[in-house]
C-alpha cells in the first residue's frame, strides 16, 4: 500500500524542450539565469490521475458509466498497455510534456489570492486575468476587490471595442444551446482565452476548463474522455502559439492541474468530495524554460495548496511573502541557479 499510495500522491513536472531530459551535474551548475517572465495556469476541472497515468479504464468503458458507444469508444481510446493508453487519450502531455521535462455558492473570497497578488506586482498591473467556464470564479477570485478581468460561465464578451474574432465569438455564445446554466462549453472557454491572449498580451493567464468535471457529474464516461482529449489538443495548439509569439516564446510555463479527484470505483467515479474515497489523490504537471528536466516525479508529494506559490516562482516572485501562512512552490520546480 505504501508503493501505491506515493505514486497517487505524484507530482508531474515538465521542462521546455530547449535542453535533454538527461542534464549533468555541471550543466545544472551553469543555468541561466531566470528565463521565466509569463505563467498560463490551466486547470482540467475534476479530471483523474487513473486517466492521466493510465488512460481510459476498461471497467468504465461500459453502459453503466454512460458510455454510448462502446465499440467506438474502445477503438479511439483503449490499447493494452497503460503508456499506450494514455498517450492515445492525452498525445501532447505524454508525447511533448513528459518527454522534454518533469512530470459552491457564491460569496466574495475573503482571501487575497496569487493572481491578485501578482496583479498588484510592479510589472503585472492589468497583466492578470482569468477566462473560465464556471460562473462562480468572479466570486472565487473577489473580482470586485482585485480587479482582475474574468469572463466566466455562459455570458458574452464585454467591451466595445471588440476584435472580429471576438463579435463571432458572442454570435456563436449567444446562438449555442446551454448544457449547463453556470458553465460554458470547453471550446468557447479555449477560443475566448486564445482571442484575449493575443489581444491583450496578459503576463498570468489562468483558464478552467470544466467539461470533465461536468461529464463525470452527468455519468458519461464517453464525454469525460473526450473533453480531456480536446483539453489536450487545446493544450497543444496554446503552447504551439506561444511559442510563435515573441513575448513569450523561451519565457513562458504552463500549469496544469485537476482542482480535485474523483471516486475510485463504477459506482462513484463520478463523484467527488470528504466522503468519496480517492478523490483527494490529485496532480499536477509544469512545462517551462526555468524547470528541470525530471520526467514523472515519484520522490516527493505534493499536493493543490502549493500551485499558488508555484505560479508566484515561475515569474521571480514570492506569493510566501506576501501570505506566509501558504503552502511552499512544488519541490524542485526552478532550477537552484535561476533561484538565486
Amino acid at each position: 500500500m505504501r508503493a501505491v499510495f506515493r505514486w497517487l500522491c505524484l507530482v508531474m513536472s515538465f521542462v521546455v524542450g530547449l535542453t535533454e531530459s538527461a542534464k549533468s551535474f555541471a550543466d545544472e551548475a551553469k543555468a541561466p539565469a531566470r528565463k521565466g517572465k509569463n505563467v498560463v495556469y490551466i486547470t482540467w476541472d475534476g479530471f483523474r490521475w487513473q486517466e492521466l497515468f493510465g488512460g481510459a479504464q476498461e471497467t468504465l468503458i461500459a453502459k453503466d458509466a454512460g458510455v454510448a458507444d462502446i465499440e467506438g469508444v474502445k477503438a479511439r481510446y483503449w490499447r493494452e498497455s497503460e503508456a499506450e493508453r494514455r498517450e492515445v487519450l492525452l498525445p501532447f502531455v505524454w508525447k511533448t510534456i513528459a518527454k522534454q521535462g518533469q512530470s459552491n455558492k457564491k460569496f466574495p473570497n475573503p482571501h487575497v489570492n496569487v493572481l491578485e497578488f501578482l496583479n498588484r506586482r510592479p510589472g503585472f498591473e492589468k497583466r492578470v486575468a482569468a477566462i473560465a467556464t464556471w460562473d462562480v470564479f468572479p466570486s472565487i477570485l473577489n473580482q470586485p476587490r482585485s480587479g482582475l478581468y474574468v469572463h466566466a460561465g455562459v455570458g458574452p464578451i464585454p467591451g466595445g471595442s471588440l476584435t472580429d474574432r471576438e463579435k463571432l465569438l458572442n454570435e456563436m455564445i449567444a446562438d449555442t444551446v446551454v448544457l449547463w446554466p453556470d458553465n460554458q462549453i470547453d471550446v468557447i472557454t479555449m477560443q475566448v482565452a486564445r482571442e484575449y491572449l493575443l489581444k491583450h498580451k496578459p503576463r498570468v493567464l489562468f483558464i478552467g476548463l470544466g467539461e470533465t468535471d461536468e461529464w463525470g457529474h452527468g455519468r458519461r464516461y464517453d464525454r469525460y474522455l473526450h473533453s480531456a482529449n480536446r483539453a489536450d489538443a487545446f493544450t497543444a495548439k496554446l503552447w504551439e502559439l506561444l511559442q510563435s509569439l515573441p513575448d513569450y516564446k523561451d519565457q513562458t510555463s504552463i500549469v496544469l492541474s485537476c482542482d480535485h479527484g474523483r471516486g475510485n470505483s463504477i459506482r462513484d467515479w463520478t463523484d467527488h468530495g470528504a466522503k468519496i474515497e480517492g478523490a483527494e489523490f490529485v496532480w499536477s504537471a509544469v512545462l517551462g524554460p526555468d524547470t528541470p528536466a525530471l520526467g514523472v516525479r515519484s520522490d516527493v508529494n505534493g499536493t493543490l495548496s502549493q500551485v499558488a506559490a508555484t505560479l508566484a516562482t515561475l515569474v521571480g516572485e514570492d506569493f510566501r511573502a506576501a501570505s506566509p501562512k501558504s503552502a511552499a512552490p512544488l519541490p524542485g520546480i526552478v532550477r537552484e541557479k535561476a533561484a538565486q
